[in-house]
């Protein structure tokens, strides 16, 4: 996590916890497509590995 957070020049957590109290659009944006990976990844995953 922290080699990943250094290749991409920050966090991740951040940019969405710091974002979105500060009304910044790319916020939005994060969290939204942050949840869709996350249900598209579940997806995948219950279909081919479990």
């Amino acid at each position: 996590m922290g080699y990943g957070s250094r290749l991409a020049f920050g966090c991740n957590v951040g940019g969405y916890f710091s974002a979105i109290p500060s009304l910044s659009l790319h916020g939005w944006v994060f969290g939204i497509f942050m949840f869709v990976g996350a249900w598209i990844g579940s997806k995948i995953l219950f279909k081919y590995i479990l």
